[in-house]
């Protein structure tokens, strides 16, 4: 969202959670996208950037959105200009029908004068900070931040980061919808060519249909009837959603040009599952860094001609061997954003001076290494030496003993003999 107005629904807790999912479809009207999220259940994200009223000021557009509760019998209050979260903590302190805006330069000083119970930390995490003197929210920068997260946990550490400006984890309230255009066919067709011009046509009118309401396609389906009542159906999904005809088309084409009809068509629909438009799509947003629109039009043609099941992601796990750090996933939608590693205590591998002889598995009784019971295992990793002469197998292992700490072991499988290495620090 680049303008989200945090309207909070002002009603009695005790007669149950607000209606908050139907009030913001009816709020659809006036916004293509509509938020929520489960942690603040009276509190709705509408956007103000992509208003369909051009040229209406974001007050006057809020002023509506209340009005128009009110005329359904719900009572609200709003706030915009700062973070979403700043934004919702502050409408909540708000009276009802009362709107203002609060810039990211004033966001902390009106925060200052919150009470600590705002943050929705718990009660006995309340009482906690309220016993070493944190009563409001300008208490917190008495004490150093590591310290209140190490003590007070992911909540906590949560909220700080909400309220330095990142986003809750919301859902999407408005639905999908789809269009349905039939084509119109004055005379058999016995050529897919043919097929998708009258596609194209109904597609780029729809299309521009679907922008000026602040959508976009997610989901392209060309459904075709035959003389023998044989029924065809071809769909593309863009990794994104979509207002690029001519993009789409390409994709429908890849689709279609292996085809080979069996009898003529002589009915044939479009349709087109739409969603809300991101800025990018409705062309309102430019930017210099990588163009992920190609990354996504690349996936796009790789899913079209060879499927959807074809796309796969590396995705890192916390295993101590590189061979297991990394697995393959299908991955759906765009090309994935660039994610920085958590930050973590490296593992070093430390070598022995001499490799050691030890005693291997048992099959029926435990197994003790250095005079301590094992108690996981990971492994083994094949290692192949000298394969231009005479191969030499051997396979290594991670072995975690009961103190904690992880050997290293190598495998002999031509002596059967197992040597300890090294291990992991």
């Amino acid at each position: 969202m680049r303008c989200p107005v945090a309207l909070n629904i002002i009603w009695d807790e005790h007669s149950g959670p607000p209606p908050t999912e139907a009030l913001a479809r009816s709020l659809s009207q006036f916004s293509p996208l509509v938020t929520q999220w489960h942690e603040l259940p009276s509190t709705l994200w509408v956007e103000a950037a992509g208003q369909p009223i051009k040229g209406l000021s974001t007050a006057a557009f809020t002023a509506r959105l209340i009005e128009h509760l009110k005329g359904h019998n719900w009572d609200a209050c709003a706030v915009w200009g700062c973070s979403p979260y700043a934004a919702a903590l502050l409408a909540q302190r708000l009276t009802n029908g009362q709107y203002l805006m609060i810039d990211k330069a004033h966001q902390h000083g009106a925060l200052e004068g919150l009470p600590i119970q705002s943050l929705g930390l718990g009660a006995s995490t309340d009482q906690s900070l309220i016993r070493l003197g944190l009563t409001h929210l300008r208490d917190l920068k008495r004490l150093p931040r590591h310290a209140l997260e190490s003590r007070y946990g992911k909540t906590l550490r949560k909220r700080l980061k909400l309220l330095r400006g990142e986003l809750p984890n919301w859902d999407q309230v408005t639905s999908r919808q789809d269009t349905l255009r039939p084509l119109l066919i004055e005379d058999q067709i016995d050529q897919l060519e043919p097929l998708l011009f009258l596609a194209k046509t109904e597609l780029e009118q729809t299309l521009k249909t679907l922008s000026a309401q602040g959508l976009a396609c997610v989901e392209l389906e060309l459904q075709a009837k035959t003389q023998g009542h044989a029924t065809l159906s071809w769909s593309l999904r863009p990794a994104r959603p979509s207002l690029n005809g001519e993009s789409l088309m390409d994709l429908l084409r890849l689709k279609l040009e292996s085809e080979q009809l069996s009898a003529p068509i002589h009915s044939a629909l479009l349709r087109i599952r739409s969603t809300e438009a991101s800025q990018e799509q409705l062309g309102l947003f430019k930017t210099g860094k990588r163009d992920n629109r190609r990354g996504d039009e690349a996936l796009d043609r790789v899913r079209a001609e060879l499927g959807e099941e074809h796309v796969f992601i590396a995705q890192r796990r916390d295993r101590h061997h590189p061979k297991e750090t990394v697995r393959w996933v299908a991955h759906e939608g765009g090309w994935p954003a660039p994610k920085m590693a958590p930050q973590k205590t490296s593992w070093v591998r430390r070598l022995l001076a001499e490799p050691r002889r030890v005693e291997g598995p048992r099959s029926g009784r435990g197994w003790s290494l250095l005079g301590e019971r094992v108690t996981s295992i990971g492994g083994p990793y094949p290692l192949q030496h000298k394969w231009w002469r005479t191969p030499q197998i051997e396979d290594e292992y991670l072995v975690r003993v009961q103190s904690g700490r992880v050997l290293w072991l190598l495998h002999d499988h031509q002596t059967k003999t197992w040597w300890l290495i090294g291990w992991v620090a």
